[in-house]
């Protein structure tokens, strides 16, 4: 699996609010293709406020990150032939999974493009985080990091591929049962079938014997 990611630092604060508007609002190829971004439990999360919340005391410093821009991509036959219809359920798994990895409870906001040719999603995290001992600091993603994040997706994308299989194998196992109730029902209806024939034969030569023992009877009387 070809899985492109790239992780940029943000620090211009400035850029940073920029880049959330363009990946919120840029034109779309794909009509219908709806605008907007998604975050940890909503469709439709507020970019404004997000976009506001990014500048803070603790990322004051000019050289200091403001955001973290990360860009997960697939081609696009490959994206159709994992099954894939788009990044939103991946991408909340694979966030909170590196949450629970790194420790750390993340702000973020993502949006997908559905893109000719490379279907993508952009993700922007912002550089503070509140830590599981329940401080407030900076956030600093470090190579280890960005090789976290690779392997995460890489991980997750391919549990993903495998759900359609598991259904598949369950519509197979589901048609094998449904199927093997029709034999059955077959064989009990052939079997009930035989039993009236063999009855309907069992009458018959019991008619046959009753009429040829009232015809050795009517021998007999004359």
């Amino acid at each position: 699996m070809a899985l492109y990611v790239r992780v940029q630092r943000a620090k211009h604060l400035g850029k940073a609010k920029a880049h959330v508007n363009y990946i919120a609002f840029r034109s779309r190829e794909n009509v219908g293709e709806e605008r907007g971004a998604f975050g940890r439990s909503s469709d439709h999360a507020d970019v404004a406020k997000f976009r506001e919340n990014l500048g803070d005391h603790m990322t004051r410093h000019p050289m200091a990150t403001k955001a973290y821009k990360l860009t997960i991509s697939l081609s696009e036959k490959e994206f159709r032939e994992l099954g894939l219809t788009g990044w939103k359920p991946m991408v909340r798994e694979a966030i909170g999974n590196l949450e629970k990895e790194w420790g750390r409870q993340l702000q973020w906001m993502a949006s997908e493009h559905m893109a000719k040719g490379h279907p993508h999603v952009h993700i922007v995290i912002k550089a503070t985080a509140w830590h599981d001992t329940g401080r407030y600091g900076q956030l600093r993603l470090d190579k280890q990091h960005i090789q976290d994040i690779k392997k995460e997706f890489g991980r997750v994308i391919e549990r993903h591929r495998e759900r359609p299989k598991e259904q598949d194998r369950s519509m197979e196992r589901s048609f094998g049962d449904t199927m093997l109730r029709a034999v059955e029902m077959a064989l009990r209806a052939l079997s009930r079938t035989d039993r009236d024939e063999d009855e309907h034969e069992m009458e018959r030569a019991h008619q046959r014997w009753l009429r040829r023992q009232r015809s050795r009877d009517d021998d007999r009387g004359r």
